[in-house]
């Protein structure tokens, strides 16, 4: 394909906070130098379908390569290189592509792609691979490919499936690439707006002799093709996606770190957005210890026009941070002590941070007199008991460490719902709040709970939150 004179991003947005801190914050340096430009669709009234308000940017579109993005996606530097890098491997075998993506379902059913989501970094080779369909956060085709989305399945599910559709359908061939982004979506349930686009997408296809009697898509199978045919079809798919989702419980994870320095630009750029409804809104100054790329400080900057502070040990992470909140001091914790202020802020943050500190504790004791007299300290801590985690460790005795999650390479502590309560209290803090976040909805603990009174509740949660303030002042 060559290198492109232009990209042309567009997106749907309805929250232009979070679309600025993701999508925008991505692409500053080749919006600098013009070689990508942002088609933001303003949909704050909820007045276009998603289909809808990405037509009209691919109509206003002037590059040659249109990005279709979900506001709430980060992409790491160079990202445009590495996609150009993909679409050169992808055209030595199919020159005409349809459509690009960076996660979906390739032809056997398996996942392909690689993508940081909820928290966890999927990387499933090899790549480029072709795929069946792709996830609606980042997909890309060229402006002179005839594509374009289908406006009458409205709502803002499976137009990612029916565009892929429609590429098979014209013989092209669509890919998913190795070119990580980052999905701040916590994901949910599917909803009824969900199935009646489903039911639009089975009733346009089911007697145009779809390319594929059924399509598998990240998150369920959809039935294409009418009569008999797709009916067991449909059924033989369902039947062997069931199969393999019970062997392989979740996608391959690939990730090859080995010390935080290495950790993925996802693993610093998370917004945490799930976090604020713990920061008072009448907050006037915060530290954040751990920043990463100062999405979650941004976002407090920003709704409540608090000064924002942070250190950051990595120097990268540091700079970008630099650029949007008040201070960064590029050290680790101990070093930028003596920079921070006593008796200034109103808030302290720790997001999943006190597990790679070698002391914590020592440092939860010297932030109290950082804090004024009504400060706080939220803090996110991986709870080590997750349900996962507990039948790896007390039922089948491994205790492997990992790249990334609860039992990462670069954690040097370990805590417990019970243990993170005994730790505050040791060190002279009154929790005023402590929650479990991001739970399971396995269905097996959850009976299991029920029939032990609930004595495995702390397993159902991946981290736990803490708000906590000193119970007596230091004497400075």
């Amino acid at each position: 394909m060559g290198a492109l004179a232009k990209i042309s991003v567009v997106s749907c947005v309805n929250d232009f906070g979070k679309y600025n801190s993701c999508v925008r914050s991505s692409f500053q340096q080749e919006l600098r130098d013009g070689t990508v430009e942002l088609l933001p669709i303003d949909n704050t009234s909820n007045g276009f379908s998603a289909p809808a308000a990405l037509n009209k940017g691919l109509k206003r579109a002037i590059g040659d390569l249109v990005v279709f993005c979900h506001q709430d996606v980060i992409f790491p530097q160079r990202w445009t290189e590495k996609l150009f890098e993909q679409i050169s491997i992808a055209e030595k075998t199919h020159k005409n592509w349809g459509v690009l993506g960076t996660f979906g379902i390739a032809r056997n059913g398996l996942p392909a792609g690689h993508i940081i989501g909820c928290g966890v970094h999927f990387y499933c080779p090899p790549l480029p691979a072709e795929v069946q369909s792709l996830d609606e956060h980042c997909l890309i085709i060229r402006k002179d490919s005839g594509l374009e989305f289908d406006e009458n399945l409205g709502g803002f599910h499976l137009y990612g499936a029916d565009i892929c559709i429609q590429a098979m359908a014209k013989g092209l061939t669509n890919f998913a690439i190795d070119a990580c982004a980052e999905h701040l979506s916590p994901g949910g349930k599917l909803n009824a707006d969900f199935y009646e686009v489903m039911d639009k997408l089975y009733n346009k296809w089911k007697y145009k002799n779809p390319p594929l009697a059924v399509i598998e898509t990240t998150c369920k199978v959809c039935r294409l093709q009418a009569g008999l045919k797709g009916r067991v079809a449909y059924e033989i798919v369902q039947w062997k996606r069931k199969r393999r989702r019970k062997k392989m419980r979740k996608p391959r994870v690939g990730i090859h770190l080995s010390k935080l320095s290495d950790k993925p630009k996802g693993y610093f750029q998370g917004t945490r957005e799930e976090m604020l409804k713990y920061i008072p809104k009448s907050v006037r100054r915060t530290l954040e210890v751990g920043c990463g790329f100062g999405g979650f400080s941004a976002m407090i900057k920003e709704r409540f026009g608090a000064e924002t502070w942070a250190v950051e040990m990595d120097k990268e992470a540091a700079h970008e941070a630099a650029k949007k909140l008040n201070k960064v001091i590029n050290a680790d914790i101990y070093e930028a002590l003596n920079q921070i202020p006593d008796n200034y802020f109103d808030c302290i943050i720790f997001l999943d941070v006190l597990e790679h500190l070698i002391d914590p504790y020592s440092v939860l004791v010297l932030m109290k007199q950082k804090l004024t007299d009504e400060g706080i300290i939220v803090t996110s801590i991986p709870n080590v008991r997750y349900y996962r985690n507990y039948i790896d460790f007390a039922i089948k005795g491994n205790w492997d460490y990992k790249d990334a999650g609860t039992l990462d390479k670069t954690h040097l502590r370990f805590f417990t719902y019970k243990s993170i309560l005994k730790m505050f209290e040791r060190l002279g803090y009154e929790v005023l709040v402590i929650e479990g976040i991001h739970a399971t909805r396995n269905k097996k603990l959850r009976l299991l709970n029920i029939l032990l009174f609930k004595a495995l509740e702390d397993l159902k949660y991946l981290q736990f939150v803490t708000v906590v303030r000193p119970r007596s002042r230091p004497r400075i």
